[in-house]
């Protein structure tokens, strides 16, 4: 599913149900978090000292207005439906798994301005292996340089 440019750039895109956040900004800086807060690899602060990508009580967030620094985000279901809302629009849920024991990932990828959502049903495993199997090596903090100010 494609949003659209308003929905892709007001407000805050949440994902109640997510166990697990990663995501990778333009410069191929990588990071992620979990429901309990837990992090790894490294958070991309915004211009108003929010992150980009980040749980706020306990559901996953996208600050929309600085998606243009977002390359790709994936969200790993818990036990419950992964429910996505935008500003001002109903919600979308997503089945946490398949009948045949898949687990659903949610994958958020920006494509011009626009986001794109997708589903994708993966077998159980923890998040590290699901982050691995999307693509996503955690950077090292101290290795992080984006040339930006």
């Amino acid at each position: 599913m494609r949003l659209d440019a308003r929905q892709s750039a007001i407000g805050t895109l949440l994902v109640h149900g997510a166990r697990s956040a990663a995501w990778e900004d333009l410069d191929q800086v990588t990071g992620a978090e979990n429901a309990q807060g837990e992090t790894a690899g490294v958070a991309i602060p915004t211009p108003g000292n929010r992150k980009l990508v980040g749980y706020h009580d306990r559901s996953a967030a996208i600050a929309l207005r600085h998606v243009k620094r977002l390359r790709r985000a994936i969200f790993v279901a818990q036990q419950e439906p992964l429910v996505v809302s935008l500003f001002g629009e109903e919600a979308l849920a997503v089945f946490p798994s398949a009948p045949d024991g898949k687990s659903a990932v949610l994958y958020i990828s920006r494509i011009d301005s626009l986001l794109e959502l997708r589903v994708e049903y993966v077998q159980p495993a923890n998040d590290e292996a699901i982050w691995a199997a999307f693509g996503f090596t955690m950077t090292t903090p101290t290795l992080v340089h984006t040339g930006r100010r």
